[in-house]
């Protein structure tokens, strides 16, 4: 507590213009007999360094992947010629229902039996979409 009390007396006394600053501080707190280093001691304020980062943080994604589609759909149109064993529609669940001469795979895929015509249809009791093929010797 002492030295603290002689530092303020002391500086509260004028510098002379010409004498270094820093010298007379370090001189102040020499004479009060506290020890300082004189390498670590300096006139200027030391700045800590910030290193910045030169590339965006990269972030994870969640929900950047998609699976192509599926191609589904109708594939021969009503009133086109279609061979034998043609895939005439590709569909998931039963949107269209086969009809005569025509029959739906275990994935609801409905192809030809025989080689004719597409036609398509509606139920008439249930109003379901219904898909024939007319044979070619009838046409």
């Amino acid at each position: 507590m002492f030295a603290a009390q002689h530092l303020v007396g002391r500086l509260t006394q004028p510098v002379r213009r010409n004498t270094n600053i820093s010298a007379a501080v370090t001189s102040l707190i020499q004479d009060s007999g506290v020890f300082v280093n004189p390498a670590t001691t300096s006139a200027t304020p030391t700045t800590a360094q910030v290193r910045c980062a030169t590339k965006k943080a990269g972030g994870s994604s969640n929900n950047g992947r998609d699976s192509i589609g599926r191609r589904l759909g109708i594939k021969v149109y009503p009133g086109v010629y279609a061979k034998a064993g043609n895939i005439i529609i590709r569909q998931r669940g039963r949107k269209f229902h086969s009809g005569e001469n025509v029959v739906m795979g275990r994935d609801h895929t409905i192809s030809a039996k025989v080689s004719g015509i597409v036609k398509f249809t509606r139920h008439p009791t249930n109003n379901r979409n219904v898909v024939h093929i007319i044979p070619e010797e009838s046409a």
